[in-house]
């Protein structure tokens, strides 16, 4: 199982993040129990503008290592058109920096990427009390990027990621009972779904231009200043324009989740998707995600922890009768 999580700073209105941990915790109670044990593996993937894989998953990559703050990693349009991981990649590091707020005070606490521990992906855990854990420390963040988010989760159940796990297990970070995960897409005695969670829509997200991020003292710079707060009091107006680019558009991010989603249905991957309190468009975007208009769920407020409930029993349904 993939649970992907949307922790993006609208989830701070109207108790919607209470309500997010409350749901979360019932679906991970209903899931992992005594009777699943070594046969249920559910990896968390909490998203917000970014997805912070962790050092453990991001260690295991190719990558363009450039700093220690915080192991998102950029991944190129085309990979959203296949489920897999494509380890043949040297993926770049994400940049450490925040763009957003009006540039009125150097507040950097929402960078593109999150930080904090408790943001990062856990990945194939049979742990109740620790992904309960987790999931009560999420607080609301950025933008959000549910393409991403998405990737991850259909990255994480493709056997292209069995090796990236071996690695995890040597390391310590995951169960020594889910060696050889993630099984085979045919293996017959194999479920996998993803449960994929927002409370809006794909929103811009921008980037600091290569000439001002290209040196270590540059990398340093970012992580002193927000760059609107930069903008407003040391660069001339008539130069803004030169120091950050935009990467994604919300159109973009539909087009790259619909591809992402399209890619892991033609795998048989189970998509449930569940659009909390957002727009008619929000809905659309997230029923074309969803296995089946019956594995889309719209809810508000509450009516979030049965959605998620109801979810719940109808993987251990299935399961029970694979």
């Amino acid at each position: 199982i993939s649970l992907v999580l949307d922790i993006s700073g609208s989830m701070q209105s109207n108790s919607k993040i209470e309500n997010l941990r409350n749901a979360a915790k019932v679906f991970v109670e209903t899931v992992i129990r005594p009777e699943t044990e070594d046969l249920v593996s559910l990896s968390l993937v909490p998203y917000s503008e970014h997805v912070n894989v962790g050092e453990p998953i991001f260690d295991e990559l190719n990558t363009n290592h450039r700093h220690e703050f915080s192991y998102c990693l950029e991944i190129p349009d085309s990979e959203f058109n296949n489920a897999n991981f494509n380890r043949s990649l040297v993926y770049d590091q994400m940049q450490h920096f925040q763009w957003n707020y009006d540039g009125r005070n150097n507040d950097r606490s929402t960078t593109v990427c999150p930080r904090a521990s408790y943001e990062r992906i856990t990945p194939l855990s049979q742990s109740n009390t620790a992904l309960k854990t987790q999931i009560n420390s999420l607080v609301p963040r950025a933008g959000t990027s549910i393409f991403l988010g998405m990737k991850w989760a259909a990255a994480m159940l493709d056997p292209s990621f069995r090796s990236i796990n071996d690695g995890l297990i040597t390391a310590g970070q995951v169960d020594s009972k889910f060696s050889g995960r993630p099984k085979a897409y045919d293996d017959p005695e194999t479920l996998k779904t993803i449960i994929l969670m927002t409370d809006g829509e794909n929103s811009t997200s921008n980037r600091i231009a290569t000439e001002y991020y290209n040196t270590p003292s540059k990398v340093v710079h970012w992580s002193k200043y927000n760059l609107n707060y930069y903008l407003y009091n040391a660069v001339s107006y008539s130069d803004w324009y030169k120091y950050s680019w935009r990467k994604y558009t919300p159109t973009l991010g539909d087009q790259l989740l619909d591809s992402i989603c399209t890619a892991a249905k033609e795998k048989n991957v189970v998509i449930w998707s569940i659009g909390f309190e957002v727009g008619d468009h929000g809905a659309a975007v997230m029923q074309s995600c969803a296995s089946s208009p019956s594995h889309f769920f719209r809810v508000e407020g509450i009516e979030l922890s049965e959605a998620f409930r109801a979810i719940a029993r109808q993987i251990n349904q299935l399961r029970l009768t694979q």
